[in-house]
């Protein structure tokens, strides 16, 4: 008989840890922009321009938890500045605005993205799962006459309940969180600017 339960001990930790396997480590990607939103964007005579700096100096973002409180596998991400710089340029595009990208902030009409935190965690509850991400940038807007009228931060915090946390879902609530944090900045800082109205 107590052969027969660490055989099923066993078996359960092998079945555990096989089914943990996926969890290890959890790369985030970004979602390339629709070619018709580049179209849309370049239609518009009205121009900014557009700088992302992630200035964590790092790819981690936060780790998959065990039970709440065992940490198991990290999150992290490549390419968190093209996350924003997406969300930013596809929300530019809608309001007929052509973003300019480079990697140097020019002086006239440019909006400047550092990012200077982020997390994104998953914590397990056996039946479901708790995401939580969190972003905080610095954000600094110069209208045409090279004026900084804007420097300030912004963050933005969102946790959801899911059956399943991982790559995709982990994905899908980053970017739900960089369009609403994406909206609170534009409508800040350019949409309310006469320089890009007029």
């Amino acid at each position: 008989m107590r052969i027969v339960h660490q055989s099923f001990g066993n078996l359960l930790i092998l079945l555990t840890l096989s089914l943990l396997c996926g969890c290890m480590a959890t790369e985030i990607s970004y979602r390339p922009l629709n070619e018709n939103i580049t179209r849309l964007a370049a239609t518009s005579d009205k121009s900014l321009g557009l700088t992302l700096i992630d200035e964590r100096k790092t790819e981690n973002l936060g780790r998959q938890y065990l039970l709440m409180l065992i940490p198991f596998g990290r999150v992290y991400s490549r390419d968190l500045s093209r996350t924003m710089e997406n969300s930013l340029y596809e929300s530019l595009a809608f309001s007929y605005i052509r973003p300019i990208v480079s990697e140097t902030p020019r002086e006239r009409n440019q909006l400047t993205v550092r990012i200077t935190e982020a997390s994104l965690s998953a914590f397990d509850l056996i039946f479901f799962r708790v995401l939580r991400n969190s972003l905080q940038v610095e954000v600094e807007f110069a209208n045409k006459h090279g004026h900084k009228v804007l420097s300030r931060k912004f963050q933005r915090s969102e946790t959801d309940y899911r059956s399943f946390g991982f790559e995709r879902q982990l994905t899908e609530l980053l970017e739900e969180n960089a369009e609403a944090l994406t909206k609170e900045i534009l409508d800040t800082t350019v949409l309310t600017s006469r320089s890009l109205r007029t």
